[in-house]
């Protein structure tokens, strides 16, 4: 139905822990693609606990995309189930391959929109976000794009000179109003939501209650506490990908789309591919 982008300007505002967490209490099915080319996949040796190998990722798919092009088997074929109907596409297995690649992005945007017949969204984990940064046409392509952040006051100036540029770079990809911050709450400081939001110039989709035992389940894959959806970054995390997912959805509307129907996403995706490409298999 819709691909969502989760990134951040400066900081270490738990950008791949928070698109775990979502994906985890996405209400539709979904697929969260490791996007980050700062560094190797995170989410194999954390939340996977290092028990899957890195054979799969965006560096088979590279490989791929420079021999033709990338179709929806590919796609599927790199994907490691993470929870029934959550799946995860790794990040690169080399950083000399995930900094070398520039003709990808382009690629693996059409391909991921390709999945919206299946009724299969699409988190895309992009780390932090670099001046002339080489994944900005996979940004450009997405239907919405959130900013993570804390509410504190060294992340709202690293924002600032920033965010004009970033919606004008949307905007001319067809994207406005695409751009909205997640605000992850601090332990020592923040700022309300509606003074940051007027301090950027940005709506705020969803706020993220803290807590360290949960964020620990999502990024080392340590067991869950007693109560463990109670825990308040459990519970925010549903209450703040339930309004994402609502709010994709009434975008799409106004653009004049309609999300498709949840179906068996993987299974039909796959034979519709194969279908096109006449493979029997």
């Amino acid at each position: 139905m819709a691909i969502l982008a989760l990134t951040s300007l400066a900081g270490s505002p738990g950008v791949t822990t928070v698109a775990v967490g979502a994906a985890l209490n996405w209400p539709r099915p979904v697929i969260l693609v490791e996007a980050d080319i700062s560094k190797s996949s995170s989410i194999l040796p954390g939340f996977l606990r290092g028990q899957v190998d890195h054979a799969l990722g965006l560096t088979p798919l590279s490989v791929d995309h420079q021999r033709g092009e990338i179709t929806l088997a590919n796609l599927w074929a790199q994907t490691i189930e993470l929870a029934p109907e959550r799946y995860l596409i790794p990040g690169f297995s080399s950083l000399q391959a995930a900094r070398g690649t520039t003709t990808l992005w382009v690629a693996l945007g059409a391909a991921l929109a390709g999945l919206e017949a299946a009724g299969v969204d699409v988190l895309v984990d992009l780390g932090r976000l670099s001046q002339n940064d080489s994944r900005m046409p996979l940004l450009q392509q997405a239907d919405g794009v959130l900013l993570v952040a804390r509410p504190v006051l060294p992340d709202v100036a690293a924002l600032a000179p920033r965010v004009a540029d970033l919606g004008t770079a949307l905007g001319l990809a067809g994207r406005d109003g695409a751009l909205s911050l997640l605000l992850v709450d601090s332990a020592h400081e923040g700022y309300s939501s509606a003074e940051i939001s007027r301090a950027l110039g940005l709506p705020v989709a969803a706020r993220l209650d803290w807590d360290v035992r949960s964020a620990a389940v999502y990024s080392l894959g340590a067991a869950r506490q007693l109560r463990f959806d109670r825990a308040p970054l459990a519970r925010s995390l549903t209450t703040a990908t339930e309004a994402l997912s609502q709010g994709l959805a009434e975008r799409a509307i106004r653009l004049g789309r309609r999300p498709s129907a949840p179906t068996d996403a993987r299974t039909n995706t796959v034979l519709a591919d194969a279908s096109q490409t006449g493979d029997p298999s």
